[in-house]
């Protein structure tokens, strides 16, 4: 029996599978067919499936748990790289119900306010002065202290939690950087950098929401940064581009995040309308002792220029590292080097020491 679940996953009754071979096999059969490409309107498609496979272990068994299983062995499959079939087990199943109460404590962590926000400065290199924060949110759980985002953003992104997470984020990155803004007037205008998912970015609400913050907060639109990773971009750019324009328009920024891990093409780059490319830190590390991670780097500094678009480097821990970056021409960076990621009092502390040096010094900072 083939039945369709909703959107594009599809579920598959075999009543006479004595063995989890029998449902491997007739998995690989699936795969074998899918893989065959197809013709649409004239163009080739190909089209890849990640198939989870639960069994059924007692006549108890409820419908919904083995499609509950079977959906848990399918996540797997998808995270293990796609277009391959994963069967459910013992272990799967403890980490499926350590994730429903992740799940659960998400909704609580929102509806208690248990998020808090770190920042970390962004700063232009040749005067090591703070010229941005990018917000970063944290977990502050009430048994297990601290979380990082690492541990529970997956879960947030799968139970569609994220987008009310980002605009949590959005909404007070803005009420501070206002504060900031108002109390520090000597310092140069700073902007503040915070991290969409792409399920928030192709959400239709989203540009309103952004709209609705910056009237409500007073921040001014160019004071704000939406953060996009590489593979968002990319796996739907003709979706993701419309949205980047519309907070063009706005005068919001936006930057890609880890960019140079080869998911955006260079001759694609023009495409998309951001402002900023942040260098992923795995080039950053290796660019000392690695020729390649150093010529790519180069060649991403080079590019920015031809492009007018504005480069961090990401993940800066080591002085010498500064130098390199600098001799090749890059302008701001953000890392251990600098600063850890700060609690916003302490950022404050940051900012209102470089307030005083700038009106000492008698001209804006």
């Amino acid at each position: 029996m083939l039945c369709h679940l909703g959107g594009d996953e599809f579920g598959v009754l075999l009543e006479r599978a004595n063995e989890p071979s029998d449902a491997m096999r007739l998995a690989n059969q699936v795969q074998t067919e899918l893989n065959a490409p197809l013709t649409l309107n004239g163009r080739e498609a190909l089209v890849t499936a990640s198939i989870g496979i639960a069994l059924n272990s007692s006549p108890q068994e409820k419908a919904e748990d083995l499609l509950r299983d079977s959906e848990d062995a399918m996540r797997r499959a998808k995270a293990m790289g796609g277009s391959r079939s994963e069967l459910f087990d013992t272990a799967l199943h403890t980490r499926a119900v350590n994730r429903l109460k992740l799940e659960t404590d998400l909704r609580t962590a929102l509806d208690h306010n248990q998020f808090i926000i770190h920042y970390q400065p962004i700063h232009q290199m040749e005067t090591r002065r703070i010229v941005s924060f990018e917000a970063l949110v944290r977990w502050q759980h009430p048994e297990k202290g601290l979380i990082s985002p690492y541990k529970f953003m997956e879960a947030a992104e799968d139970t569609g939690l994220i987008a009310l997470i980002d605009r949590w984020v959005i909404w007070q990155a803005c009420r501070q950087m206002y504060q900031w803004q108002c109390r520090y007037p000597f310092v140069k205008p700073l902007s503040v950098t915070v991290n969409i998912s792409g399920r928030h970015l192709t959400n239709p609400h989203l540009v309103p929401e952004i709209k609705s913050c910056i009237r409500d907060t007073g921040i001014e639109p160019s004071r704000l940064q939406l953060k996009v990773g590489e593979t968002i971009l990319t796996s739907n750019p003709d979706a993701t581009c419309p949205v980047l324009a519309q907070l063009n328009r706005l005068e919001v920024g936006t930057t890609i995040d880890d960019f140079g891990t080869g998911r955006v093409r260079l001759v694609d780059l023009r495409r998309f309308p951001v402002d900023t490319l942040k260098i992923d830190r795995s080039l950053i590390n290796n660019l000392l002792a690695d020729r390649v991670s150093h010529d790519a780097v180069d060649l991403i500094l080079t590019l920015a220029v031809k492009l007018n678009k504005k480069v961090v480097a990401e993940g800066v821990e080591k002085a010498a590292q500064v130098e390199r970056l600098r001799a090749l021409g890059c302008k701001f960076g953000q890392g251990y080097f600098y600063s850890q990621p700060l609690e916003a009092a302490q950022a404050d502390d940051l900012m209102r020491e470089q307030s005083l040096a700038v009106r000492s010094m008698g001209s804006p900072g």
